[in-house]
């Protein structure tokens, strides 16, 4: 099938940060949040989204951390 140019296809709405986005949003330099169960590169394509701060995703016992370093 051949994708085909539409008109008149309104844009939804933007996301906003929620969740996980906004708990680290609101860290500071420091801080870290642990994540049982989550795989370090679902994280570290979270943060990478949270420009201009600066974060560091390392794989721990048990589960992976995120630490605000910027």
């Amino acid at each position: 099938m051949t994708p085909k140019i539409e008109k008149g296809i309104p844009l939804p709405e933007g996301r906003t940060r929620t969740g996980t986005a906004a708990l680290c949003a609101r860290m500071e330099v420091g801080d870290s949040i642990f994540f049982k169960g989550i795989e370090s590169a679902n994280l570290c394509s979270l943060v990478q989204r949270l420009k201009p701060m600066k974060f560091t995703v390392r794989t721990v016992d048990l589960g992976t951390r995120i630490w605000r370093i910027q």
